[in-house]
């Protein structure tokens, strides 16, 4: 039975059978300016940096509970509330299991008659989902969409000298994050920057939507990874 993957619990535990599903496309933040003895608006909103940026977006999802007592009723609605009313959790539905939403969860119900209610759990989540695989962990076959995902293997690349690696980005990625097993440099859009041991984060690094060259370069044997993950809208 379809649910939804809630924090570290499912839907199934509680009984729930899941019969809607309503979410919203977030909101792009425009900036516009009305000019007098202009026809419309003067659309800036390109201005505000390298992609549009989006607001919150709601997740509705709608469950029937065969509860047949009020008993039942009242003690799984309590322990749902308990466990994600009012916090942040990472929501996976069953439907799209490769990619996860997070967001502040609330929780309503209403006993509909003798022997069944509605559970509505409401998420206020980010604009984007996101993939629930890293590039730099290990590749998961269930998750994977045959039909629109895209394997990208680039945790423990080992190398002598120099390695040229390509990363798919996918346009909303802020930063990845490069792991190294010594001090060495990267290449990236014709700029090399100093890496050192371990994890970091390169500000200036921000692949952009499609392919991405990366260069690393270290006297004799290294190790790179580099972790980021899909999101989409």
């Amino acid at each position: 039975m379809a649910g939804v993957q809630i924090g570290d619990r499912h839907t199934n535990e509680w009984g729930l059978h899941w019969i809607d599903f309503t979410i919203t496309a977030p909101q792009a933040q425009t900036m516009t300016i009305e000019i007098p003895g202009r026809d419309g608006v003067l659309d800036l909103t390109a201005s505000l940096g390298d992609r549009v940026r989006f607001n919150n977006r709601t997740l509705e999802f709608t469950f029937v509970l065969h509860d047949k007592d009020m008993k039942k009723w009242h003690n799984v609605y309590s322990e749902i509330s308990n466990f994600c009313h009012g916090k942040v959790m990472d929501i996976i539905p069953d439907t799209d299991i490769g990619y996860f939403w997070n967001g502040r969860c609330s929780c309503t119900s209403t006993k509909e008659d003798g022997v069944h209610s509605t559970i509505v759990i409401t998420v206020d989540a980010a604009p984007y989902k996101r993939g629930v695989v890293s590039t730099d962990e290990e590749w998961l076959w269930d998750p994977f969409n045959l039909d629109t995902g895209v394997i990208q293997n680039l945790g423990d690349i080992a190398f002598e000298n120099k390695v040229t690696i390509k990363a798919i980005g996918y346009g909303t990625t802020s930063q990845i994050r490069i792991t190294c097993s010594k001090e060495m440099k990267v290449q990236f859009l014709g700029i090399t920057y100093d890496l050192k041991k371990g994890e970091q984060y390169l500000k200036d690094i921000i692949l952009s939507e499609g392919d991405n060259t990366l260069v690393f370069t270290c006297d004799g044997s290294g190790i790179v990874s580099i972790g980021f993950r899909e999101e989409s809208l």
